[in-house]
Order: C-alpha cells, then sequence, then structure tokens
C-alpha cells in the first residue's frame, strides 16, 4: 500500500494499485500551490512512500499537466527509448550486424560521390540511433480515441522508467463513466495508480455569466 501525503492536509491518503483516486480541492489557492509543487517535483509539498518508503518522485512518477497535448513520441521519452535501446542492442551479434549495414551503406555513399563533380564528405561509422533516427523508429500513433491516446502515452513511460503512479489535473471529468471504468482496468493490469487533482467551483461568481452545453450539445 502506497501512501500519498500532501503538505497543508493533515490526513495521510492510503492508495492502492490498479485504482484511480479523485481528489477534488476547493480553494483555488491551494490548488495553485499543490500545481506548482507538481511541476516543481516539490518532495514537501507532494510525496509518496511505499511501506515506508519515500519513492523518487522523477524515476516512478508521471505528472501529466496537460492531457490534451501529450504524445508517446515527444522527444524526452524517444531519447530515453533509443540509449535504453542502444544499451541492450551492443551484443557481439548486433556489432557485427551493424557493421555489415555501415559498410553497405558506404559502398551506396561511394557509388553516389562518383556522380558528384566536387569533392564530397560523409560520416563513415554509424550507430543504432543514427539507425534508429533514420528510420523514424517511434511508437505506433494511430487514429485512436482520446482514452488510448492517454494509455498508450502512458505505457511509453512505463518502456523507460519504472512507473508506480500517475498523476492528473482535471482529467476524468472528460471520460464518460464506461472509458474510466476501462481505463482502471488497464491501470490494474500495468500496476499502476492514479491520482487526479480537481479544482472544485461551490458557487458562481458574481458578474460572470455561465452558459451551459448540455449532454446533446444544447446551449442553455
Amino acid at each position: 500500500m502506497k501512501r500519498l501525503k500532501i503538505k497543508g492536509i493533515e490526513k495521510e491518503f492510503h492508495i492502492e494499485s490498479g485504482n484511480v483516486y479523485d481528489i477534488q480541492i476547493e480553494s483555488n489557492i491551494f490548488y495553485h500551490q499543490l500545481v506548482l509543487g507538481l511541476i516543481n517535483e516539490d518532495s514537501d509539498m507532494f510525496s509518496l512512500s511505499e511501506n515506508f518508503n519515500p519513492l523518487d518522485f522523477q524515476k516512478e512518477c508521471l505528472f501529466i499537466s496537460d492531457i490534451l497535448t501529450i504524445s508517446p513520441n515527444n522527444k524526452k521519452i524517444l531519447n530515453a527509448l533509443y540509449k535504453r535501446i542502444q544499451e541492450k542492442f551492443l551484443t557481439n551479434e548486433n556489432k557485427e550486424l551493424l557493421l555489415n549495414i555501415n559498410e553497405k551503406f558506404l559502398s551506396l555513399l561511394e557509388q553516389i560521390s562518383l556522380d558528384v563533380n566536387l569533392e564530397t564528405d560523409y560520416l563513415t561509422d554509424i550507430s543504432i540511433n543514427d539507425v534508429l533516427s533514420l528510420y523514424k523508429f517511434s511508437f505506433k500513433e494511430g487514429e485512436e480515441d482520446f482514452l488510448n491516446k492517454i494509455i498508450t502515452y502512458i505505457k511509453a513511460n512505463q518502456e523507460i522508467k519504472k512507473l508506480s503512479t500517475i498523476i492528473t489535473l482535471n482529467f476524468l471529468p472528460l471520460l464518460k463513466e464506461n472509458e474510466i471504468l476501462l481505463l482502471q482496468k488497464e491501470l490494474e493490469l500495468l500496476n499502476l495508480t492514479m491520482i487526479n487533482f480537481n479544482i472544485r467551483v461551490k458557487h458562481q461568481i458574481k458578474g460572470i455569466e455561465y452558459l451551459t452545453i448540455d449532454m446533446d450539445l444544447c446551449e442553455f
């Protein structure tokens, strides 16, 4: 069982792997402080532990501040993926394979150079990173629905680090009830916990005109 401690909150939250937790905050000032603490990875503001052992936020937590703009193929994820592949790839057998590929590329470049009037120059050695970049090795992104894009993004991050907890902001209201159930089932299979923070509006503010679009997309 994990324990979640938030600065300023006396209660310690007990959370289980595979569950989704929605924490609603009524104080906009406190919500602002919490979000800044998450962005800055402030362990004083927000801390997680398991069996009384502190969890490393950077290594084991994934904080998604903007759920609508995420991609499993952002630069940070791909760089980490390429690094992991390079570490695992460099066996003697694979080194020889890469050497053979490099020789074929050099032969091709030599043939191309013969048709160029000026003296040419090019790299004479390639790394596995060069091959991955050349062929745009990445996670497949199809025409998925919103929930599957989120799950793909989570799985991509799980490929590059040991995740235990996903933290989101105002995410669950974007999902239908059946999608939340599907998400919970997927997180259970991945042995992950999700904590979603919501800012809760208690009352309408004078001077602001409130409009509502209902489930039938009608405004009133």
